[in-house]
């Protein structure tokens, strides 16, 4: 803060400090879950600020958490939803990334590196919690939550140290201090995913004793409202007295001009899932209140398909070989079937996601509402994800937003396309028809993508099916289109996959190939690939996504 300015009694600004945690959702701080830890540090910084109870990573990963955080925007609008990126995209016209606004006002910015702890004995009591309904109560699985609770209580130490420090250094009484989770943790199925465990962060704020009039008049300790990680960049300058850029997606939830009972009325929030390292998905959802309604939209691309990040970790390992030698009761094993095209959870009575209540009659208008909502915010956005990756990195990374302007229609008329498999085959198949014929590439992938969710209800249209999937000009179409053969006609994929891998060029493209050739090489459908390392384009097997694809296929 400006020190002369207090010393002679004119206005002055707040310092501002950030304590980050990594992988670190809201269940296992007891502050926050009954089934949590003790965090005696954070519970101090709450004790003199504001808990968040319903604060929310848009994004279920590290760059696309912090994309969201740095620029105050949702991560499919300005192309920054795949982790991690081919290439850097540059901010949208206008608009500079946060901290830049802070500098310009006169504050100092700094990021700190992270940093990395490892343990090799739990602390935790294993059996002093509850392990999650999703996951089987093994010896090992218990274990994994016990390390990760000790990992939890190490960070808390860290936060105390920060306090300390601004204590000693006579600096509590000028700092707003904000600790929060970067997104959700990384006990199997929740980092990378749009479940809470993936998406809901613990959130505390300390309001320096000198800076209690911007938060307003307010006695609650607990802010109920939804909060998100787009809502930070403009909280920031709010907080510092910056003029806020209108380009920002986000809200400010304290400083100047912010009634909190207001914020205490938000109760919606957006998140998405994209590319998280060699595995690709598209989901996207919306928490409104209680419900939380998402989007598969490629639900054949199970949740538990090979990453190599997560298959890392022991549990996830065992997890896996009790699916395969059916050691899993139906809660347990949907981590690694076939997805419904939408979920509709509530989150009140089913806090950990476990139960699809989308064809549920009595919650119809329910499900209209969600899925209305989430339609209008993909297409108001738009959302980039309706191109292909490797489509994005040839025509519209140099200028992601203004790309997205110029084909709002198009992303609109996609997300329709994508829809038709919430409907009646019946209802909708001439539609499919038209859209398999397109000229345009992306109607007809959506279309194809579509076409999936169907099943043998759309098994009649295999004949046509059959001719996309060897003579569409796009590679990907071609791919889709195998797919859906292999799924419901079980027509053997592996010679037209092959042959499309061996005739691509570009690695996103490859990529996302490789993404389908894994699919139809898991235990769920168990086709066997030759694949010769020697007929992949050069520039293609250099690059490190496709390499961990290959390595895993035991091609190199």
């Amino acid at each position: 803060c400006d020190f002369e300015a207090k010393q002679k009694g004119r206005a002055y600004s707040p310092n501002i400090v950030w304590i980050t945690s990594e992988d670190n959702s809201k269940h296992y701080l007891k502050l926050f879950d009954s089934n949590g830890v003790s965090t005696p540090s954070i519970e101090r910084l709450a004790e003199g600020g504001l808990v968040f109870t319903r604060a929310f990573s848009n994004g279920p990963v590290c760059s696309v958490a912090r994309s969201a955080i740095i620029s105050g925007c949702y991560g499919p609008r300005i192309g920054s939803q795949f982790h991690r990126k081919y290439v850097p995209v540059p901010m949208p016209e206008s608009l500079k990334m946060f901290p830049f606004y802070l500098r310009k006002a006169g504050y100092h910015t700094t990021n700190n590196r992270k940093k990395e702890y490892n343990t090799t004995e739990t602390i935790t009591d294993l059996q002093s919690f509850d392990i999650h309904p999703n996951h089987p109560d093994t010896r090992l699985f218990r274990f994994t939550n016990g390390w990760y609770r000790d990992k939890v209580v190490e960070m808390d130490r860290k936060v105390g140290e920060v306090i300390d420090e601004l204590e000693e250094g006579n600096l509590l009484d000028d700092t707003f201090i904000f600790y929060f989770g970067d997104h959700g943790g990384v006990l199997p199925g929740s980092k990378g995913y749009l479940y809470e465990t993936g998406l809901h962060v613990p959130m505390v704020v300390y309001v320096p004793k000198n800076f209690r009039h911007l938060i307003g008049d307010t006695d609650k300790r607990k802010i109920d409202g939804f909060v998100s990680f787009i809502d930070l960049a403009p909280t920031m300058l709010n907080i510092a007295g910056v003029d806020i850029p209108s380009e920002f997606d986000g809200n400010a939830f304290l400083g100047l001009d912010v009634d909190l009972k207001f914020v205490n009325s938000w109760k919606k929030t957006f998140s998405y899932a994209d590319r998280f390292d060699e595995k690709y998905d598209m989901v996207r959802a919306v928490r409104k209140g209680r419900y939380k309604y998402i989007r598969n939209f490629q639900p054949h691309f199970y949740d538990g398909l090979m990453n190599n990040y997560r298959y890392k970790q022991l549990a996830y390992q065992e997890w896996n070989d009790l699916q395969e030698n059916g050691g899993l009761n139906e809660i347990q094993s949907v981590f690694f079937k076939f997805k419904e095209p939408e979920y509709l959870f509530d989150l009140d009575s089913d806090p950990f996601e476990t139960i699809n209540l989308a064809s549920e009659s009595n919650l119809s208008s329910v499900l209209f509402d969600m899925r209305s909502e989430l339609n209008s915010w993909i297409k108001d956005m738009p959302d980039l994800s309706f191109y292909p990756e490797y489509i994005l990195i040839d025509s519209a990374f140099s200028n992601p937003t203004g790309f997205g302007l110029r084909h709002k229609k198009d992303i609109s008329k996609y997300l329709d396309v994508a829809n038709l498999s919430l409907s009646e085959f019946h209802q909708i198949e001439q539609k499919i028809i038209k859209s398999l014929n397109s000229s345009d590439l992306c109607e007809r992938y959506w279309a194809l993508t579509a076409i999936i969710s169907f099943g043998e209800e759309a098994v009649k249209l295999t004949p046509l099916l059959s001719s996309i999937s060897k003579e569409d000009p796009t590679l990907i179409n071609r791919v889709r289109a195998s797919e859906f053969l292999a799924i419901v006609s079980k027509v053997d994929p592996t010679e037209s996959l092959t042959n499309c891998l061996y005739s691509s060029n570009k690695p996103a493209e490859a990529l996302l190939i490789l993404n389908s050739i894994v699919l139809m090489g898991s235990y769920s459908y168990g086709y066997d690939f030759e694949i010769e390392l020697s007929k992949i384009d050069d520039n293609v097997k250099k690059d490190s996504q496709v390499k961990r694809r290959l390595e895993y296929l035991k091609v190199i």
